[in-house]
């Protein structure tokens, strides 16, 4: 072979053994919100630990039960995997929002709001239910669910006080926001996540 085939194709594979690593290890995008990346495994994670929540939430109590069985299991992992998939792309423009806007004054406010949740707790039950409900441990948890709650709180508190609505607000930061959805079952627009119908 000559070398110019050795220039055309040693890239190409380059590429795709690239492209196979990226996708085999889960650090594929599922979407990117304002150039930043909301990885495949960590949102294939966190449909895994709603459904969890959700399972443990079914054995306790017969009253809401969500049913991951039968005809209607398609639909309900559906709903889960669009409303996961739209909470995380909320959660990346609003820390992309809060670091525009004074992010060192509102990291010390979640820091603050996160102490106090687990003020006079006992830290091995708290263990222990965390990793019954969602199997993660409480470093995981608080990465995953109460640091991007404790933001949104506060950002509608500062809404709040400013006299402005916290869902105008929303509304308008997803509307700029650029968001491209890498799954083929979803699709952005403008300022929602839509299901892709098949």
């Amino acid at each position: 072979m000559n070398r110019t085939v050795y220039f055309i194709v040693l890239p190409f594979f380059i590429l795709a053994f690239g492209y196979w690593l990226l996708s085999i290890q889960g650090f594929w995008p599922a979407a990117l919100v304002n150039g930043r990346p909301i990885f495949l495994r960590d949102w294939e994670e966190n449909v895994r630990a709603s459904k969890q929540f959700y399972s443990a939430q079914n054995i306790q109590s017969q009253l809401s039960k969500i049913n991951f069985e039968g005809e209607e299991s398609e639909k309900n992992i559906e709903k889960i995997r669009s409303q996961i998939l739209n909470a995380m792309i909320e959660d990346k423009i609003l820390h992309f929002e809060y670091k525009k806007s004074g992010g060192a004054e509102l990291e010390k406010k979640v820091a603050e709001r996160l102490s106090s949740v687990f003020e006079n707790r006992n830290q091995s039950n708290l263990n222990q239910g965390i990793a019954l409900l969602y199997g993660w441990d409480l470093s995981e948890f608080k990465n995953r669910i109460l640091e991007p709650r404790a933001l949104r709180e506060i950002l509608e508190e500062d809404s709040q006080k400013d006299h402005r609505d916290f869902d105008e607000f929303l509304k308008t930061v997803k509307q700029g926001a650029s968001v491209f959805i890498f799954l083929t079952d979803f699709k952005w627009d403008k300022d929602k996540l839509e299901v892709v119908k098949r």
